[in-house]
């Protein structure tokens, strides 16, 4: 029961976050969304801001393809057992993802912030935007922790099956 709460769970995360991404590339161009910390319409984009907002729909695109490891890895722990070689790349995977995500994520507002110190409009504000890479970041390192874990249980597992 648990194991179905938890892929029904990443199943509309998942999709949401596919919604989310098609609704931000057809409303952006259009100029009916911002994104957050452009702080400037699409229509008097600077090419930093070009480039901000292409790199932001990698990243997002980047953490889709983590929850979509996630997923199968939550479809194979509902078919198989915790100690499959799938569960654990699966979980790597993902890992890997998140990772990249929460640092090139990082990357990119360090990048924003250098820019608008250098045009001298910087301001320092707390914003709950900081946590969000702080975080995957966490998950991506949780995940790659967990899989490494499950692999030497594996390990573990099948040296004692072959002792009688």
């Amino acid at each position: 029961m648990k194991k179905q709460f938890f892929k029904l769970f990443v199943d509309i995360i998942f999709g949401i976050h596919v919604l989310g991404l098609s609704g931000i590339i057809f409303t952006i161009p259009v100029g009916l969304m911002n994104i957050n910390l452009i702080k400037v319409p699409p229509n008097e984009w600077a090419p930093i801001h070009v480039i901000y907002a292409t790199l932001s729909i990698i990243v997002y695109v980047l953490f889709l393809v983590g929850l979509f490891y996630l997923r199968k890895m939550a479809l194979f722990l509902l078919k198989r057992n915790q100690f499959s070689l799938e569960i654990v790349e699966n979980l790597k995977k993902s890992g890997k993802f998140f990772l990249f995500t929460g640092v090139l994520s990082f990357i990119q507002m360090l990048g924003l912030w250098i820019s608008e110190l250098y045009r001298g409009t910087f301001s320092l504000t707390y914003e709950s935007n900081t946590m969000a890479p702080l975080f995957i970041t966490l998950i991506g390192m949780f995940f790659i922790l967990q899989s490494n874990s499950l692999r030497f249980a594996m390990k573990f597992k099948k040296e004692n099956d072959l002792t009688i």
